[in-house]
């Protein structure tokens, strides 16, 4: 049988070496596992052009958010020991978690969290790595909700971290000390880790990529170069790991909790992971994708008939799962595009013996057709108007109790927002208004800067999450 699916593969190499062609993703790895084993694993391309250095499926990744499955798979563990109830409240477990509407602060539970449905927006930028995961959790009661609690999924990194503090406060361990051992150890992930740093100072790490006028960049990062340092966020999306690994882990969801006779999670479970438990509100243009729903750290589709027990992560890493068949498929490219889904679905339709539909010309066509749909940006913005300071007096640190510090900076030339992860350089709009840029060059958003009575600059509007109003960052003396 694993020769015969090995044969319903050929090809799938040149498809995807085209693949990076098309898409100009520098490199990518897969690794495809059926009937508790792995059935093949490979990488293509490279995982740093400049230094011609190769992909394989041993490489370091940062799977971002794809980390969410293991908290999820970890609070199932201490379901599974009668330490959590899914269904109890949060501040049984945390009595300082608060929110700012009275109601949720006492009725949102562990499955509220994974579920996406507490009411909050993203607010990612109250994901601050120089405080501690308690001290974000602290925060929150100060952060603006945009519905009222399980009326709507708002995918949110911030419970996801909440989540994680779960564990630390239940387990009487981190929630990285948890993982290691209560999940990447039985699953001889040996190169899996929460260090960005470290996985950097390995001699196989993939860097990632995006494209600023039509050239390839590398993602330039301020983190912090000590490679015993864990970002607090971690759950929401910190684990560094290779798709050889992450084989491992897909066995063990397939396998509904054991790997090599080893139990690591009861099969009950995953009649909670893997079942829907909140509608999205996403839906795909193509028939052949049925409606999306949310599970505990997964997302719930149907594609062509099978169900699909899936979850992405920032630049494009995707991990997908077909119960039913035993089947799971692990893709990490270097790049963001519509390759990973295309390499996904390609392989499933091989491996189903299904007609093969001809994703990449789809989502060629798409492309295509969006660049012709494309407007020129209708600007309100006023011609010919000028800061009313010297561009030096913007720079300060300015706070907001459920944000932190958001630090404005000059380098001798321009004003830059120094962020955990990169800088934004700020383009002058009008008046006091500033663009926030992208690496890329893209304008994330609309600074405004207020000043007070006296003419002095006093704080920052920064709309950092459309579903709310925006947020004031008030200027500190």
């Amino acid at each position: 049988m694993r020769n015969e699916d090995l044969l319903k593969l050929e090809g799938i190499d040149q498809l995807i070496e085209d693949g990076l062609k098309e898409w100009r993703v520098p490199g990518l790895a897969v690794a495809v596992v059926k009937d508790g084993e792995l059935l093949f694993s490979n990488g293509y391309g490279f995982r740093d052009p400049e230094k011609g250095l190769k992909m394989n499926a041993d490489t370091r990744y940062r799977i971002a958010s794809n980390t969410k499955a293991f908290v999820s798979t970890a609070l199932s563990i201490l379901v599974d020991e009668g330490k959590l109830d899914w269904d109890k409240p949060v501040r049984h477990y945390i009595p300082y978690f608060r929110l700012k509407d009275s109601y949720a602060t006492e009725n949102v539970t562990p499955r509220d969290l994974l579920c996406h449905r507490t009411g909050l927006p993203a607010h990612d930028g109250a994901l601050h790595d120089c405080k501690t995961r308690k001290e974000m959790v602290e925060n929150l009661q100060y952060l603006e909700a945009s519905y009222p609690i399980r009326t709507k999924l708002q995918y949110n990194n911030l419970m996801y971290m909440t989540a994680g503090h779960l564990v630390d406060c239940i387990s009487g361990q981190s929630w990285e000390s948890f993982a290691q051992e209560r999940i990447f150890k039985p699953l001889a992930m040996e190169k899996t880790n929460f260090s960005f740093a470290k996985s950097r100072l390995t001699d196989n790490f993939a860097e990632c990529f995006y494209l600023k006028n039509d050239e390839l960049r590398q993602y330039k990062y301020n983190n912090n170069s000590d490679p015993e340092y864990i970002y607090p966020r971690s759950p929401a999306g910190g684990i560094n790991t290779t798709v050889n690994e992450i084989a491992n882990w897909m066995i063990m969801q397939l396998n509904k909790g054991e790997f090599k006779g080893n139990r690591v999670v009861s099969e009950n479970a995953f009649s909670q992971m893997h079942s829907p438990q909140m509608i999205d509100n996403w839906n795909s243009p193509y028939d052949e994708l049925g409606e999306s729903s949310c599970g505990l750290g997964w997302f719930i589709w149907a594609y062509r008939g099978e169900k699909l027990v899936v979850h992405g992560g920032f630049f494009g890493s995707q991990v997908y799962l077909l119960p039913k068949r035993n089947i799971g498929i692990a893709v990490f490219p270097t790049l963001g595009s519509p390759l990973s889904d295309s390499t996904l679905f390609n392989i499933i339709d091989r491996l189903l013996g299904l007609n093969q539909i001809d994703w990449t010309g789809r989502y060629i066509n798409e492309r295509e057709e969006a660049k012709k749909k494309q407007q020129p940006e209708v600007s309100n913005q006023i011609k010919e108007t000028t800061p009313s300071h010297a561009l030096e007096d913007y720079c300060g640190e300015f706070f907001n109790q459920g944000y932190g510090k958001f630090l404005i900076e000059w380098d001798g030339s321009n004003l830059f927002h120094k962020g955990d992860d990169h800088n934004h350089y700020l383009r002058h709009f009008h008046y006091d208004s500033f663009e926030l840029l992208e690496p890329n060059g893209e304008v994330a958003f609309k600074i405004t800067f207020n000043t007070d009575a006296k003419g002095v600059i006093s704080s920052i509007s920064v709309p950092f999450e459309p579903a709310v109003k925006d947020i004031i960052f008030t200027r500190s003396v």
